[in-house]
């Protein structure tokens, strides 16, 4: 699409309720998609896409040692 027909669209989907051709719906599934494929590489398990919500953190706080009483 030519440079600003983007913005067109975008005000024609606002203005008529329609979604709009480069709108964020249609990303979730690929961003669903990656996470899962991020998860089945970390784990080597198969993942299904939609069912892993998050990216692990890679740099998580340490925990703090166990206390025994």
């Amino acid at each position: 699409m030519p440079k600003g027909r983007h913005r067109i669209a975008l005000i024609g989907a606002i203005e008529t309720g329609d979604e709009p051709a480069n709108g964020a719906r249609g990303n979730l599934v690929s961003l669903a998609t990656c996470l899962a494929a991020i998860e089945a590489a970390r784990t080597g398990t198969a993942q299904v896409p939609g069912q892993v919500r998050a990216r692990p953190d890679p740099h998580p706080a340490p925990r703090p040692p166990a206390v025994s009483g």
